[in-house]
């Protein structure tokens, strides 16, 4: 059996609620690895716009927070 298929099984069985529960868990592990990745000394407002740019792009982090 291939493991997207063990996967897809394994997530088939959890209930709605324990599927909401491992994305958020995902989410907030890749918030964690972007922030960790970004440059230190960034003002809050440039650390915002790049950890947008990098879930959302350039276009719309331009929009949400311009320079």
């Amino acid at each position: 059996m291939m493991f997207e298929q063990i996967l897809k099984d394994l997530y088939a069985r959890c209930t709605p609620c324990e599927r909401v529960a491992i994305a958020f868990s995902m989410f907030d592990t890749e918030r964690a690895i972007v922030e960790a990745s970004l440059p230190i000394g960034l003002d809050q407002r440039e650390r915002h716009r790049q950890i947008c740019e990098r879930f959302y792009g350039k276009d719309f982090a331009d929009k949400v927070y311009p320079r």
